[in-house]
């Protein structure tokens, strides 16, 4: 079953995780030791092994990794790709969507909340990647993608307001 998010609470079946006070440690007492450590450069994070996929994690980026690492973002990489239908079922709401180009590709998002994105193909609207992010790090950053993230936030309509393009 996939992981819920309630608040700020991300329900796994492993266990809880508080996406706004997240440190690597929270995450090694789930989900063990990670696989895969980046520091160098742009690319700072952790992965972990997760019985759907996998777990990639990003401290903030001006952090060294240790233990007491704030994470600022968790995406998890599914295995088994999820129709963006089931996801706005359990969500009760219409995201807002959009897309970035990146190179000579397009990415596509759903935006449920400020703390909850999935990136899904157009194509078969099947979910990749849910991305979770800490609250404080979506309403401060000046980067491009949390910016548009919190213009973009505001289409966001309750089910019962809507009749959702992807649930047919």
């Amino acid at each position: 079953m996939l992981p819920y998010l309630e608040g700020g609470i991300i329900h796994f079946a492993e266990g809880l995780v508080n996406i706004d006070r997240c440190i690597v440690s929270d995450l090694k007492k789930l989900f063990g030791e990670p696989l895969v450590v980046h520091g160098q450069g742009n690319k700072n994070e952790l992965a972990f092994r997760w019985q759907l996929g996998a777990i990639r994690a990003f401290p903030l980026p001006t952090e060294r990794f240790h233990d007491q690492s704030q994470i600022h973002l968790l995406h998890l990489v599914l295995t088994e790709e999820v129709p963006l239908k089931d996801l706005i079922l359990q969500y009760g709401c219409q995201p807002a969507c959009y897309f970035v180009q990146i190179e000579e590709e397009e990415e596509h998002f759903a935006i449920f909340s400020l703390r909850l994105q999935a990136k899904y193909y157009p194509a078969s609207n099947l979910v990749k990647v849910l991305g979770f992010v800490n609250l404080d790090h979506i309403q401060t950053c000046t980067c491009p993608e949390c910016t548009l993230i919190r213009q973009e936030v505001k289409k966001v309509k309750p089910l019962s307001l809507v009749r959702s393009q992807f649930l047919h």
